[in-house]
């Protein structure tokens, strides 16, 4: 699908991608006088009435979040039966470009990443109060502005349902890194909150032992390992690991959502309360 110049009010200035799913362009906003991304929505994926609604419902009650660590999507809007969301322009690295998994971490880089994940579930936590699942998280949707975790920004927080829907249903998976949980593979209308915990410790898990707990060989074998298989505790691949955190992990990663931390706000606690134990996470107030 290709446009003229213009798409409703926004001038198209060039294709920043193009998937299954719809394009994404780099488009000016006269209005406002600001560069924005356009995500055309497309029209395939609205064909269904409920996940439409549902996707709609997302996409509405993001445009409310205004934060500075999270993408902002400005609106929604629709020209002779074409949908498109207006996005925040980010210019960035990737959390994967600016840290990289560490086998035999030592103490000092521990406590970065801890630092930094902490920075993340603060911002879960703040989306989950707008009643908003992020449901796809991953090292590409996290992104530094710059050295300071003050400038971390979570993206694409009202698509994880569009975007983790058609990618399990069409088996188009672009990443051989997964970082869903249990329910989202066995039965996604049972995704909550408890969600996204997972997915924030399997993340953590990963970057701090250089491992994913359930890769395998082929996709398939992967998701059927996230739903089965246990993980490895932390404390069994790190020796000088507060057990405290290793048992949070544990609870996080744990296959029934119900076993889970009730909250981010819990997981934060938790972290703060090592920190004032043993004083060696150097961990920021958001």
């Amino acid at each position: 699908m290709t446009f003229a110049a213009t798409i409703g009010r926004y001038q198209i200035k060039e294709e920043v991608d193009n998937t299954p799913l719809g394009q994404i362009y780099l488009a000016f906003d006269p209005i406002v006088d600001r560069e924005v991304y356009l995500r055309i929505l497309s029209p395939f994926i609205l064909e269904n009435d409920q996940k439409r609604d549902i996707l709609f419902k997302e996409i509405q009650l993001a445009t409310k979040i205004k934060h500075k660590n999270i993408g902002q999507i400005y609106e929604i809007q629709e020209q002779e039966g074409i949908y498109f969301v207006s996005l925040e322009k980010i210019e960035g690295i990737h959390l994967s470009e600016i840290i990289k998994p560490v086998k035999n971490i030592k103490e000092e880089e521990l406590n970065k990443y801890l630092e930094i994940f902490t920075k993340i579930a603060e911002i879960l936590q703040y989306i989950h109060e707008y009643n908003i699942i992020h449901k796809d998280l991953k090292p590409k949707n996290i992104i530094l502005l710059g050295e300071d975790i003050e400038n971390i920004k979570i993206t694409n927080i009202a698509f994880g349902y569009l975007d983790s829907n058609f990618i399990f249903q069409s088996n188009q998976f672009s990443e051989k890194l997964i970082f869903w949980a249990p329910e989202q593979i066995n039965n996604p209308e049972n995704i909550s909150k408890k969600t996204d915990i997972f997915s924030w410790a399997l993340l953590l898990y990963y970057f701090i032992t250089n491992t994913h707990p359930f890769l395998k060989e082929s996709i398939t074998n992967t998701l059927e390992s996230i739903t089965k298989e246990n993980h490895k505790s932390l404390n069994k691949i790190i020796p000088f690991i507060n057990p405290i955190l290793s048992s949070l992990i544990d609870k996080c990663l744990s296959k029934d959502p119900e076993n889970r931390p009730e909250s981010f706000r819990e997981i934060i606690d938790t972290l703060y309360s090592i920190k004032k134990e043993n004083k060696k996470y150097n961990i920021s107030p958001a």
